[in-house]
């Protein structure tokens, strides 16, 4: 099991994808909470979708999130993703989060349509609770979550 802090060879930031049994873990890395989140998002986008590093966004799709939690948050982020592929059909190319206040997080998303990238693996269908964490240890965020294929 990688540990938070003592991730052999996770760069900061960077993102790590293992797979789990009929399931995927991600663990992601920033110095910020901000840029850890920007990295499991971009995580969260490699597992289903590549697109090209030179690709601009045909749109900015911005969302407002009010977590309760840190942890919230996480979820909170990346079931905007899925909703973003599923339900517009659009992936997203760059990121972008902001905190204004604790509990109010803005999230930027430079998209595409998802016909514009090209499928990598199966398409998630959710976030699971179960064995997450979104913490700060030893001077950078990190986080693992276990996502639903």
């Amino acid at each position: 099991m990688v540990q938070p802090g003592r991730d052999a060879g996770l760069p900061v930031p960077g993102y790590r994808l293992l797979p789990h049994t009929a399931d995927l873990v991600l663990i992601a890395a920033g110095s910020s909470r901000e840029s850890c989140l920007e990295q499991a998002i971009g995580g969260l986008v490699a597992s289903f979708a590549e697109t090209r590093p030179a690709t601009r966004a045909a749109e900015t799709v911005t969302c407002v999130l009010h977590p309760d939690s840190d942890a919230d948050l996480l979820v909170q982020a990346l079931e905007e993703v899925l909703y973003l592929a599923d339900a517009q059909g659009a992936v997203p190319v760059t990121v972008s989060v902001r905190s204004r206040v604790h509990d109010e997080v803005t999230v930027e998303f430079g998209v595409v349509p998802l016909s514009q990238a090209t499928t990598v693996g199966q398409a998630p269908k959710g976030i699971s609770w179960h064995a997450l964490s979104f913490t700060a240890v030893e001077g950078c965020w990190r986080c693992r979550v276990i996502i639903d294929v």
